[in-house]
C-alpha cells in the first residue's frame, strides 16, 4: 500500500501540533481569566460601596451578584462569566427585585421593567477589555407627566494597561506612545415626554449619539450629536442637527485643543423684542494651541483634581496663584464664530488671546465682529446699534456693523480709538 504523501503527512503533523498547543494553552488561559476576575473583584469592592457575592464557581465559569449600596437601597446585578482560550466574557443583568431598583421604579411609576443586558469581556490577543449592551424601550407615567424612552445601546473598548490613577506626566507619555487608550459609544434613539393635563409642556429628543475616547483617565476626544431637541414650556426652544466635539492633537511643539459646536437650526423666545428668534447654521470653533508637555501635564493634574472634587478643598487662592498651573502660558484662538438668522442676517467673529493666570493683567487679546442690520433686528438689538455707533464701539460699513477690539499693555482700543 502506498504511503501518505509528504503534504498529507505535514498536514497531520501540523494539525497535531496545533491541537497540542491548544490543549496546553487552554488551562493557562482559564487560569489567567480566573486571576483577572479575582483582581477585578478586589478592585471594585475595595473602598467602594460595592459588595460581591459568589454563588457558583467551576474551573471555566463563575456566577455571582454585585450589590451597589445607595441611600435608595441596593442595586443588584447578576453576572455569569465564562473563560476560554481567547479570553472571557461576563453577561450582566439587573435584578429588578432588589430594593434600589424597586424604589426608583416606584418613584418613576415604571410598571413594566425594561429588558437590559451588558456583555463585558477581555481579549488575550488584543490585551483589551470590551463591553456592549442595551436597554429596551420603556415608559414612565404618573399624574404629572409621561415619557416614552426608545431604549439605548452602548459599547466600549479599554486597553488592558489603562491606569485610572495615572499622573499628568504619565498621561503625556501615553499620548506620545499611543498606549492606554479607551473608547465608548452610546446611542439613544429618542425620548418623548409630555406634562399632565393641568399644565402644557413637552420634551422631545431624537437620535442622540455620544462618542468618547480617552488616554489613561484623560478624555482626548468627545463628540455629541443630537438630531433634534424640542422643549416647549412657556416658550419654544428647538435645536436641529446639534453637534459638539473636542479633540486633542500633538506634535513636536506640544499639545493643542480644539472645541467646536454647531447647530443647523436654533429657535428660542425673544426676551427683548417678543416673539421668537430663529438662527440658521450657527457655529463656534475655539482652539488652545502649543502647550508644552510639562505644562500640559500640569493642566491634566488640575483637571483631575477638579473632576474629583478635591481642588477646592485643598487649594486656596494664594496656592493657585503660586502654582505651576498659574504660570502656564495659554494661547487661545477663536477661529470662527458664525451665525445666520432666519431673515438672512449674519454674524461673524474671530479673535485670539494669550495670557497666564499669574500675569492676567498683561493679557493680550483681539476680537473682530461683523454683523448685519437684519441680524440685529432678528435678535431684538436693532435700536441699540445707534447707541453703539455713538459711543464708538461700532462703525457702519454699508448694511453691516463692525467692531475691532484690541487689548494690550492694559490698554483697550476699539476701532482704532483708545478707550483707556
Amino acid at each position: 500500500m502506498a504511503g501518505k504523501s509528504p503534504v498529507v503527512m505535514l498536514a497531520i503533523v501540523g494539525g497535531a501540533v496545533l491541537a497540542t498547543a491548544a490543549v496546553a494553552a487552554y488551562p493557562a488561559a482559564v487560569w489567567l481569566g480566573n486571576k483577572m476576575y479575582d483582581q477585578n473583584v478586589e478592585n471594585f469592592t475595595k473602598g467602594y460601596p460595592v459588595v460581591y457575592k459568589e454563588t457558583e464557581k467551576s474551573f471555566a465559569s463563575r456566577k455571582g451578584t454585585w450589590a451597589v449600596n445607595t441611600p435608595a437601597g441596593d442595586f443588584v446585578f447578576r453576572t455569569e462569566t465564562t473563560f476560554g482560550i481567547t479570553g472571557g466574557e461576563s453577561v450582566i443583568t439587573p435584578d429588578y427585585e432588589s430594593s434600589g431598583f424597586k424604589s426608583v421604579f416606584e418613584d418613576l411609576s415604571i410598571k413594566e421593567y425594561p429588558k437590559a443586558e451588558m456583555h463585558m469581556g477581555y481579549s488575550i490577543a488584543k490585551q483589551a477589555f470590551t463591553s456592549d449592551g442595551f436597554v429596551e424601550p420603556f415608559k414612565i407615567a404618573n399624574d404629572d407627566f409621561s415619557c416614552n424612552v426608545s431604549g439605548m445601546k452602548f459599547e466600549s473598548t479599554v486597553d488592558q494597561n489603562v491606569n485610572m490613577n495615572a499622573t499628568g506626566e504619565e498621561i503625556v507619555k501615553s499620548f506620545r506612545k499611543g498606549s492606554g487608550k479607551s473608547s465608548g459609544n452610546v446611542v439613544i434613539e429618542g425620548l418623548s415626554c409630555a406634562a399632565g393635563a393641568d399644565s402644557k409642556g413637552e420634551l422631545k429628543i431624537e437620535n442622540v449619539k455620544i462618542n468618547v475616547e480617552s488616554v489613561q483617565s484623560y478624555p482626548s476626544l468627545y463628540n455629541i450629536r443630537i438630531g433634534s431637541l424640542l422643549f416647549n414650556v412657556k416658550g419654544k426652544y428647538e435645536l436641529k442637527d446639534f453637534e459638539l466635539d473636542q479633540n486633542i492633537d500633538f506634535d513636536s511643539n506640544g499639545f493643542s485643543f480644539k472645541t467646536a459646536g454647531s447647530v443647523a437650526v436654533a429657535t428660542f423666545p425673544n426676551e427683548i423684542a417678543g416673539g421668537s428668534v430663529t438662527l440658521n447654521n450657527t457655529g463656534i470653533d475655539v482652539r488652545v494651541e502649543d502647550i508644552n508637555d510639562r505644562d500640559f501635564a500640569s493642566l491634566i493634574d488640575f483637571y483631575k483634581d477638579v473632576a474629583l472634587g478635591e481642588f477646592a478643598d485643598k487649594t486656596s487662592d494664594a496656592d493657585l496663584m503660586n502654582s505651576p498651573l498659574a504660570k502656564i502660558p495659554l494661547n487661545i484662538k477663536l477661529v470662527k464664530l458664525v451665525s445666520q438668522s432666519g431673515n438672512d442676517g449674519s454674524f461673524k467673529a474671530d479673535g485670539s488671546a494669550s495670557f497666564s493666570v499669574s500675569n492676567i493683567m498683561n493679557a493680550k487679546a483681539a476680537l473682530n465682529l461683523n454683523f448685519s442690520k437684519p441680524y440685529a433686528d432678528a435678535i431684538g438689538l436693532g435700536d441699540a446699534v445707534g447707541s453703539g455707533i455713538a459711543m464708538g464701539f461700532l462703525k457702519q460699513d454699508g448694511q453691516n456693523y463692525v467692531s475691532n477690539l484690541s487689548l494690550e499693555n492694559q490698554s483697550l482700543t476699539v476701532n482704532g480709538k483708545k478707550i483707556f
